[in-house]
């Protein structure tokens, strides 16, 4: 998934399809360093502060962990 927080509407959040009710969302940095953290995981998440690179997440949901890559990427 690449986030575009460039203001065109498209890839600004981080957006999970399906998301049941009080979903986890854990974002680390490539050193493993936390950059985001929700207990209850609304689809809102565009990057915050973040540098652009490539993120890590960990979706704790229906008791399952899901895990994968967010690319942030805030061009012109």
């Amino acid at each position: 998934k690449i986030l575009k927080t460039n203001g065109d509407d498209v890839n600004e959040v981080f957006y999970i399809r399906n998301l049941p009710d009080d979903a986890q969302l854990i974002v680390t940095n490539r050193w493993g360093n936390e950059v985001y953290s929700s207990k209850n995981y609304q689809n809102d998440w565009n990057g915050g502060a973040t540098s652009d690179g490539v993120y890590y997440y960990k979706l704790l949901a229906a008791g399952q962990a899901y895990t994968g890559w967010i690319e942030v990427m805030r061009g012109k």
